[in-house]
């Protein structure tokens, strides 16, 4: 075996053992296998629905909201954050409204920047 080779056996082995220490969810958007259902899903980090609440110009409505998500993530996308995972679209918006991270007023959804945490997913 040469250098090069014993090079990538030892960087392969340390990725996987530091990959097995750290949680799936560690990024904003990753694809994972559940061997339960046996299907791979979108699993997504709450901060993904609050930078679209802030940066977007568009004003969102649950619905809108829920119709737009689920055209660019599909339909069985899940959420999570400091306080739970595997959460649907609404149990996350619950989620913030308790946190006090977003609020609804006549139906529309406003996000409140200053109280997004700013820790790394």
């Amino acid at each position: 075996m040469n250098r090069l080779e014993r090079f990538f056996i030892i960087a392969l082995n340390r990725t996987f053992l530091r990959a097995q220490h750290r949680p799936f969810y560690h990024r904003i958007v990753s694809f994972y296998y559940q061997p339960k259902d046996n299907f791979i899903m979108n699993n997504l980090h709450g901060h993904v629905i609050l930078e679209k609440l802030i940066q977007s110009p568009r004003v969102y409505t649950r619905q809108k909201l829920q119709q737009e998500i689920e055209a660019k993530y599909g339909r069985d996308v899940v959420f999570y954050a400091c306080g739970g995972e595997n959460m649907s679209l609404s149990d996350l918006l619950q989620y913030l409204f308790n946190q006090g991270k977003i609020a609804e007023k006549d139906g529309l959804l406003t996000a409140f920047a200053d109280k997004m945490c700013s820790h790394d997913h």
